[in-house]
């Protein structure tokens, strides 16, 4: 190689260097806005691999699902109780990360009930999207989902006054 030829290939070596730098810059800066929008969205957002374990979640989701965030990993989606509005239980090859990561397709939104591990129920308005790589494999799903536990005890709460009033009418 002539002298030349090796300074521009020093020259190339730098500029690459730069380039690596800053995709490593931009990669950082990435996470940490990714980060921040899982976090402050208001809505609990789960990941889910494409075996359905879970691998992360934020502070609502971990507040939804009433678990701490150790004790979320490791746990399948499989693992929890959900109930369908008629407050059966539901098949979880019917809910939306699953469906999602079977069909490479977003599903959802559908209101379910979890059984949290006190047993009270919270009820969620779910959204699955599944994250797929560029050859089409689906390599697992980001669940969305609303806290509608308040507004389902204030519609039954209404339910039962209606009810009262009903009768209390024809009573008369």
């Amino acid at each position: 190689m002539s002298g030349e030829e090796g300074k521009r290939v020093a020259e190339l070596e730098r500029e690459l260097g730069k380039l690596r730098a800053r995709l490593e810059q931009i990669d950082v800066v990435g996470d940490e806005l990714n980060q921040k929008i899982f976090d402050s969205v208001h809505a609990g957002v789960v990941r889910v691999a494409a075996d359905g374990s879970i691998e992360l979640a934020n502070r609502l989701g971990l507040e939804f699902l009433g678990l701490e965030f150790d004790e979320l990993t490791g746990k399948y989606t499989a693992d929890f109780k959900a109930l369908r509005e008629d407050g059966e239980v539901a098949d979880w090859e019917e809910f939306p990360v699953t469906v999602a990561l079977r069909s490479g397709q977003p599903a959802g939104p559908v209101t379910y009930g979890v059984v949290r591990p006190d047993q009270s129920i919270r009820w969620g308005l779910f959204k699955a999207v599944p994250i797929v790589a560029g050859g089409g494999e689906v390599q697992g799903a980001v669940v969305s989902f609303t806290d509608i536990t308040a507004r389902r005890e204030v519609e039954a709460k209404l339910r039962d006054s209606e009810a009262l009033l009903t009768a209390i009418l024809k009573g008369s």
